[in-house]
């Protein structure tokens, strides 16, 4: 949104002529290059896939398939310490 504002002040202080359009498209492919680049400055996060079965409830042709997950198949959370977080 606030892209989107700068743009709109941009243009409207440059004015409606197509070098102001070329003027905002450089800015605007500039700023996203340089947020491209810190991303690699970030640190990779690690995330660990678990499956998670699921039960069939219904099958309809518009929606398709209405599942809900087995509880008992979701993986025990653990603290810090490894012991497993009493519900």
């Amino acid at each position: 949104m606030t892209g989107s504002l700068l743009g709109g002040a941009l243009l409207a202080g440059l004015g409606e002529a197509p070098g102001a359009y070329a003027v905002i498209f450089a800015v605007s492919s500039a700023l996203r290059l340089l947020v491209a680049l810190l991303l690699f400055r970030l640190p990779a996060v690690r995330v660990t896939v678990r499956p998670v079965l699921t039960r069939t409830l219904a099958v309809r042709p518009g929606v398709g398939a209405i599942e809900r997950p087995i509880l008992a198949s979701l993986p025990r959370r653990s603290t810090a310490k490894g012991k497993p977080v009493e519900s």
